[in-house]
This record gives C-alpha cells, structure tokens and sequence, in this order.
C-alpha cells in the first residue's frame, strides 16, 4: 500500500520529512476550514521534518509570521541522595531493655 494513498504512515517512516510534510498539511487545510491566515509556528525536538513542515504550511497559503524553538532543555540539578537507614520517610525505632537498678 502507498503512502499517499492510505494517510497513515507506519513504522520507522513516521520520523521522515514526508511524514512531517503530510502531517502538517494535514493540519494547514483544518485551520484554514475555520479562518486561520497567519501563524506563529512552535516547533520542539531533533528532527530532520521540522524545516519540511513549515515550508509545507507555507505552501499551503497560511503566511508564516514567526518561527520559534521551543525544544525543552534538560537541567543539570542533581537529584538529592537518598539517606541510608530510612524506608518510606518512617524512622526505625529501636526497643531498650530496661536496666535494673
């Protein structure tokens, strides 16, 4: 079965610029059903279908205001170290034998 024809794409053919392509076609003909003529373009993560994708939307007859990246970056804080001896937050009571005076 074709790509085209079907409209789905399956397997490692979803991370491909063809895929980006269709998709953002895809969703240029939708806003442009309810009046959408501009746009501010987001685009997040790695890829090689994310300059595919806009120039698809252009194609399409949306005007493309402003390009903008938005790919969250991970942050280097260290996790806190987890304390030896505790379980669940609970602290493990010890019983004292009681001396004999």
């Amino acid at each position: 079965m074709g790509l085209v024809g079907s409209g789905r794409i399956q397997g490692s053919r979803k991370s491909t610029p063809y895929a980006a392509q269709l998709a953002a076609e895809k969703c240029a003909r939708a806003a442009m059903e309810h009046g959408v003529k501009k746009v501010d373009v987001l685009v997040r993560g790695p890829g090689s279908g994310r300059e595919t994708a806009i120039r698809s939307i252009a194609a399409a007859g949306i005007e493309v205001v402003a390009i903008k990246d938005v790919t969250p970056l991970p942050t280097t804080a260290v996790a806190p170290r987890n304390a030896v001896g505790v379980s669940n937050g609970s602290l493990h009571r010890t019983r004292l034998s009681t001396l004999s005076p």
